[in-house]
């Protein structure tokens, strides 16, 4: 089966925690759903490297029309809810 391991076996807080640790070289484990983004140095462009990661991870796409709900986020907790939203329905 083709599908991502990740996909089946992280909730999207850990997955996002996941990807900001790549991007941001911090370990997730220190990152709560409460975490501000801004605090951890998460910029817009590390929201967007988060993002692209993310969907890079799953073989998806996802609508350009969502970034902005993407970038409105401004805790771990928001960018995984903002995750959930933009790829409803990509089928992935």
């Amino acid at each position: 089966m083709s599908t991502s391991p990740r996909r089946l076996s992280l909730d999207p807080v850990t997955a996002v925690a996941d990807a900001l640790g790549r991007v941001l070289a911090l370990d997730p484990v220190i990152l709560r759903r409460d975490t501000p983004l801004l605090d951890i140095g998460c910029d817009d462009v590390a929201v967007l490297a988060v993002f692209q990661l993310l969907l890079a991870d799953m073989d998806i796409t996802a609508p350009t029309s969502e970034l902005e709900l993407v970038l409105a986020s401004a805790t771990v907790g928001d960018l995984a809810d903002s995750w959930v939203g933009a790829t409803r329905g990509t089928g992935g």
